[in-house]
C-alpha cells in the first residue's frame, strides 16, 4: 500500500484469476463513492466475452449518504449497472469482506494496490 496524501481519495485493487491479472477495481472516495470495475476477462463475471458495453471505465457505480458501507454499496451498484447478477448475494452496505467473498466465489484473488 502507498502511504501518501495524494492517494487519500482513491483506492485500487488488482484482480487476479488463475495466476494472471484480469482487471482492476477503482474507487474515488468522498461524500459519494464512485466505483469502476475494469476487466478484459468478462466471462469470469458471467458476461459474454465480446460484451464491449460492460465492465469498462464508462459504467460507474456510486453510493452516497451515511450510515452504511459505501465501498461495498458502490461496488454492487457498479455490478448492477453492468447487468451482473450476484445470485442473491447481498454485497451493498456489508463491507469489504462481502466484496472479497463475492470475488473469491468467482475464483478472483484481490491485491490491494492503493
Amino acid at each position: 500500500m502507498v502511504d501518501n496524501a495524494a492517494f487519500d481519495k482513491v483506492s485500487a485493487w488488482i484482480l487476479m484469476h488463475e495466476g494472471k491479472q484480469i482487471g482492476k477495481v477503482l474507487w474515488v472516495v468522498g461524500g459519494t463513492w464512485k466505483c469502476s470495475i475494469i476487466t478484459w476477462k468478462k466471462e469470469v463475471f458471467g458476461l459474454a466475452k465480446d460484451n464491449d458495453d460492460a465492465l469498462n471505465s464508462l459504467v460507474i457505480g456510486s453510493a452516497g449518504g451515511g450510515g452504511y458501507d459505501k465501498r461495498s454499496a458502490s461496488f454492487e451498484s457498479c455490478l448492477d449497472r453492468n447487468g451482473i447478477n450476484t445470485n442473491g448475494l447481498e454485497i451493498a452496505g456489508r463491507g469489504e469482506g462481502a466484496i472479497r467473498s463475492y470475488l473469491s466465489g468467482l475464483g478472483i484473488e484481490v491485491i490491494e494496490a492503493i
